[in-house]
């Protein structure tokens, strides 16, 4: 056998072998290395969205409260209070009526049915005129 013989029979296949094992080791061990590297990124990424998410819950907090304190909101609140209100008085006005039509009572002991229904549109007068003078105009 002379070296070319031996050179092309056994060195060229055993080193092209080492070489194919050698390249998927490597291989793989790029591979690992991008997925480790991929993770590091993600989780570095989600710290920077928390954070980035943290900041705008605190800017929106503090904008709601800003808004909240406003005095237009504020009247706002105790205008839709006034009127919740009404609503809870005319709707108790027309349970009086209701009761004074299918079961009027001229002779009842203490407040007569007449005398509830004063004091509820007496009320319900009262805190409509409360609704007029806030809402006038000021000068």
């Amino acid at each position: 056998m002379t070296i070319v013989e031996l050179f092309k029979d056994w060195l060229v296949p055993i080193l092209s072998i080492t070489l194919s094992f050698v390249s998927v080791g490597l291989a793989l061990w790029f591979s690992s290395s991008a997925k480790h590297d991929a993770q590091k990124a993600q989780s570095v990424l989600y710290n920077v969205n928390a954070a980035v998410e943290g900041w705008q819950k605190q800017i929106m907090a503090s904008t709601v409260g800003i808004l909240d304190s406003m005095p237009q909101v504020i009247e706002g609140k105790a205008a839709l209070a006034k009127v919740e209100a009404a609503q809870s008085l005319t709707k108790g006005i027309q349970e009086a009526i209701h009761q004074i039509a299918t079961n009027p009572r001229g002779d009842a002991a203490g407040h007569t049915q007449k005398e509830a229904l004063k004091t509820l549109t007496n009320q319900l007068n009262s805190l409509l005129a409360s609704m007029a003078e806030t809402n006038k105009p000021k000068t």
